[in-house]
């Protein structure tokens, strides 16, 4: 079997994701292509050698890294190379990164024309969510995320927004309630996620335990354990499921990816 390639980028870089619906998936495939510029210069750069100047062109780098990344260039490869660097130049101060498996990135954008708005939405929560929670199957020092820090991040910000009404509408509507539950139960049925819901209280926004890879009830015990550990106590249990709802986790389904748009492939991307 062959190891997943990621894609490693900051999520910063989808800060400038359009709010007019006509020009939504030009915007979104522009910013996904920024993304994978940005991905590998910043591995172009990592391989070179010790006090070389990144931004010099090395052919037996780019191509061992091209090689490695499952990618091809049919144009200038110096030029090529200028293109990412200006993409990771601009972002090197970004601190909040993703990553994304090569196969789902370009799958999701070589097939732009096919999504919906909705499907959009659900790429971005993706992204929000795994930029929390990073790469392990289940952080402890993230297990809480405010619903509103997950809307900021599908906009591209590293913090929570103090407006949420500042994010683009087609994000921010989906502050209500029920727009967030249609929202979560499609990332578990076609993301792959899983959740462990709590409610504070009238009031007070719930905080959700997300994970990418192990399943419900390990996400629940982990929560258990962190919460015996803390309480000290064996009605920490009790306590706990009393004070969570949790909504219904569908099996996530495998998604068959929809065929690729004629004369776009998913190794080379043209004049990207």
């Amino acid at each position: 079997m062959t190891d997943k390639i990621f894609y490693n980028f900051p999520i910063a870089i989808f800060r400038q994701v359009c709010t007019d619906t006509k020009d939504r998936i030009l915007f979104i495939e522009d910013t996904i292509n920024q993304a994978i510029r940005y991905a590998l210069f910043a591995a172009y750069k990592k391989r070179m050698p010790p006090q070389s100047n990144p931004n010099e062109y090395n052919e037996g780098v780019f191509n061992s890294l091209m090689e490695e990344m499952g990618f091809s260039v049919d144009y200038d490869h110096k030029e090529a190379l200028r293109r990412y660097a200006e993409v990771y130049w601009r972002h090197r101060n970004n601190r909040v990164f993703v990553g994304v498996d090569k196969d789902l990135l370009f799958d999701f954008r070589d097939n732009l024309v096919y999504k919906t708005d909705f499907e959009i939405i659900q790429f971005l929560a993706f992204l929000a969510i795994r930029s929390i929670i990073g790469a392990g199957h289940y952080n402890m020092r993230v297990k809480h995320i405010p619903w509103p820090y997950v809307l900021s991040r599908m906009a591209g910000h590293e913090k929570k927004v103090s407006d949420i009404n500042r994010l683009p509408k087609f994000i921010s509507q989906y502050a209500s309630k029920r727009l967030r539950v249609k929202l979560i139960n499609a990332l578990c049925e076609r993301w792959h996620m899983q959740y462990y819901g709590k409610y504070l209280g009238k009031g007070n926004p719930p905080l959700f335990t997300f994970s990418t890879s192990i399943d419900l009830a390990a996400v629940v015990e982990a929560e258990k354990q962190q919460k015996r550990a803390s309480a000290g106590t064996i009605h920490a249990d009790a306590a706990l499921d009393k004070a969570t709802h949790q909504m219904a986790i569908i099996e996530p389904e495998q998604v068959e990816p929809l065929p690729p748009v004629p004369g776009m492939g998913s190794n080379n991307p043209g004049e990207l």
